[in-house]
């Protein structure tokens, strides 16, 4: 049955709304999920996206059709398009009055989505979409090995404890907020998220004079060999002397690793909610073990050992 004049009306100002949030289609080189299409195939809408023509129309009839003929799947594909939204405008952010707009024109479509209107969500989005500038240079501070005070290990220790009971989509913001937090303690230079053509990068630090491209997930399954080819790759496409980190609070498949270690060089080095913790109750720095860490792996080809066995 063919949506009724209001709930086109509403469509039609939705996808008006969001069109700029991702590119419709992906840069054959760059992260293929990150798009209206990207997105649309993983939320199983994707033979609802037209091949060809242009962005608007072609939003619109995703949403048409997705309304109209998979009604149950309407509200996830609107969230995944926030999601990884957010991530993609990162010199441009997407504003809590942008995402009090969206959540507007979806309830006029007959549907409410409660993550829109979730208070600690929509306190962690900036009030103005402002074009990001470089801050001024400062000096690289040095990582230091002196132990936190306790104080602010049982700090550190607490808000990671308090992601735990987050929604999904507001979790993985406050997850690399954390990050950022840790490692800012430690005196790493941390850099928060920031995209190349189209590829999302959670931040960067920098430890012994070398850069380390980071990338956080927080999912229910541990990280299998994919998902660390595609990290891998994303450092290998930066400069010669870029590594990575991954941090995966799940965890890493045994056959992943073993997988990913046959036959190729690791640029990345990993760790899991483990590793945090064990330098959260102070038993080892967080720059000794990401040096141990990379001397593991340099020696050994191994992207993931445990701190509990490194120390």
């Amino acid at each position: 049955m063919p949506l009724s004049l209001a709930k086109t009306q509403a469509v039609a100002q939705l996808a008006e709304h969001i069109v700029d949030w991702l590119p419709g289609n992906p840069h054959p080189y760059a992260d293929q999920s990150i798009s209206f299409a990207g997105v649309a195939q993983r939320c199983g809408v994707g033979p609802f996206w037209p091949s060809g023509g242009s962005k608007g129309p072609s939003l619109r009839s995703l949403l048409e059709r997705t309304l109209d003929r998979e009604p149950k799947k309407f509200c996830t594909l609107v969230l995944e398009v926030v999601r990884v939204g957010i991530g993609y405008r990162s010199k441009k952010p997407i504003t809590r009055k942008d995402v009090e707009l969206l959540d507007q024109f979806v309830r006029q479509t007959g549907y409410g989505i409660k993550d829109l209107r979730d208070p600690a969500f929509l306190e962690s989005l900036p009030t103005h979409s402002t074009t990001h500038t470089a801050p001024p240079v400062a000096p690289t501070p040095i990582a230091t090995d002196i132990a936190l005070p306790a104080a602010s290990l049982q700090s550190l220790k607490e808000q990671l404890d308090a992601l735990a009971d987050l929604a999904p989509i507001v979790r993985g913001f406050q997850f690399e907020r954390f990050l950022a937090d840790l490692f800012a303690s430690f005196a790493l230079a941390p850099r928060t998220s920031f995209r190349i053509v189209g590829e999302q990068i959670d931040g960067s630090l920098e430890l012994g004079g070398n850069s380390y491209l980071v990338e956080a997930k927080w999912q229910g399954a541990k990280i299998g060999q994919a998902e660390l080819l595609i990290f891998s790759g994303k450092v290998a496409g930066k400069a010669q002397w870029a590594r990575g980190i991954l941090i995966s609070y799940s965890g890493f498949s045994d056959d992943g690793l073993k997988a990913f270690a046959n036959g190729k060089a690791t640029n990345i080095i990993c760790l899991d909610r483990d590793d945090l913790r064990f330098v959260l109750v102070g038993k080892a720095t967080l720059p000794e073990l990401l040096r141990r860490k990379a001397r593991r792996a340099a020696e050994e080809n191994i992207a993931f050992v445990s701190a509990s066995v490194l120390f």
